[in-house]
């Protein structure tokens, strides 16, 4: 096969990047040749006269879910985030062009057509990028290469890089986890469907918030600040907004568990702001102030005495 016809397959609810026959880059869904595991067995791009018959620790991948820049492994239903693929080239081959897929998938059935898409993607796309449709059995989508890409930096060699960020945006609650798969495949760009071009893959799970510990949620972004941190009668959180945005705050239980909203979208300018609630008939303990501005979110430690 040559690289010029390059085929990768990728399902949303998991990512995954390779090259495989088709630079045009469709997923072959018609077929069933998923290529992720995100609804087969079937992964990478190997068999059948296509590069690699194996995946190779020598191309290393990761996949991750960025908040402003920032890794969380819990999202927030309806929040808009970025799905990032970051692959690496430890071998000595020259590999300077890749391929790639990426997909998001309920955890519940992921690796069978069981799964079905989660989340949705970005209509705004980077050039040689697309969505493709992949099997209709698993109701799923594809963020895929279109025809090859040069690699993000280096030269081709050991410490070549290769990455892609993709614009998604959370499922409704109640969806539960989502996997994603990555799968890569780094190619030498001559044309031709040789063991020199290297493929891996991997995926990672992302829970939604308030299902998981309150130490997930905090991973999420930076700080907010709320006094007193010793708190009686009144509880204020101040926050800068750098942009307009509909605000909402929680406090959560050490369990990560919502114990009261004490404000729900509302519309807030930008610049710096504050609100003040009573909370006397809050039983003494820990809490967890959570303030959510679009796809920003701040956590606090507070105590009520």
């Amino acid at each position: 096969m040559k690289l010029k016809h390059l085929s990768f397959a990728v399902f949303l609810g998991a990512f995954s990047l390779l090259l495989s026959s088709y630079q045009a880059g469709y997923t072959n869904g018609s077929t069933g040749d998923c290529r992720t595991g995100a609804v087969s067995a079937t992964v990478g791009c190997g068999g059948g006269g296509c590069h690699s018959t194996g995946a190779t620790t020598g191309i290393t991948i990761t996949v991750e879910l960025d908040s402003a820049g920032v890794p969380v492994t819990s999202y927030h239903p309806g929040a808009s985030y970025t799905v990032k693929m970051v692959a690496t080239n430890t071998t000595s081959n020259n590999l300077p062009v890749f391929g790639f897929g990426l997909s998001s998938v309920t955890a519940a059935g992921a690796g069978t057509t069981a799964t079905h898409q989660a989340g949705t993607w970005s209509s705004s796309l980077p050039n040689g990028v697309q969505n493709s449709i992949e099997l209709s059995t698993a109701l799923t989508t594809v963020i895929e290469h279109q025809v090859q890409l040069p690699k993000t930096s280096g030269t081709g060699t050991a410490g070549t890089t290769y990455v892609e960020s993709i614009g998604w945006t959370a499922p409704a609650a109640g969806t539960g986890a989502v996997k994603l798969f990555a799968v890569i495949n780094a190619a030498d760009g001559d044309g031709q469907a040789t063991g020199a071009d290297k493929w891996n893959n991997t995926s990672t799970t992302i829970v939604e918030a308030g299902t998981t510990a309150i130490a997930e949620i905090a991973a999420d972004l930076g700080t907010v600040n709320a006094y007193p941190t010793l708190m009686s009668n009144t509880l204020t959180t101040a926050f800068d907004l750098r942009q307009d945005a509909k605000v909402s705050i929680d406090l959560l239980n050490l369990n990560g568990q919502l114990v009261r909203t004490l404000l729900s979208g509302e519309a807030m300018a930008t610049g710096t702001q504050a609100r003040t609630f009573g909370v006397s008939d809050l039983s003494a303990g820990i809490y967890f102030v959570r303030v959510q501005a679009g796809a920003h979110t701040a956590v606090s430690k507070v105590v009520k005495q």
